[in-house]
């Protein structure tokens, strides 16, 4: 699946939670894999993992890649999002140790 159309699917998921309830979405569940979204300065972190990988593990994982992720680019740079992921291309490189398997 194309990043930016994930990264729609989780926005529009998160929005319809949170008219539900306060907090949000935090995990989705699936036959083979979980998904977890910590959600930090109002941008999404989204991980996913096979069910042996606990939601814990992940969502511990997932905000050290939210603290890389704005020690790496300013906070301005979300400003005026226009929703090109492209100027974060090279984020999978400082995050490599985090990644085990791509969706």
């Amino acid at each position: 699946m194309h990043a930016d159309l994930f990264g729609g699917l989780m926005s529009v998921i998160n929005t319809f939670a949170n008219k539900i309830t306060e907090d949000g979405i935090s995990n989705i569940e699936f036959s083979s894999k979980h998904f977890c979204i910590y959600k930090k300065n109002n941008v999404l972190f989204v991980g996913n993992s096979t069910k042996d990988i606990s939601e814990n593990q992940l969502s511990k994982e997932l905000k050290v890649v939210s603290d890389i992720f704005f020690n790496t680019y300013p906070e301005g740079i979300l400003y005026n999002f226009d929703g090109n992921v492209k100027r974060f291309h090279e984020f999978g490189v400082k995050i490599k140790d985090s990644l085990m398997d791509i969706l």
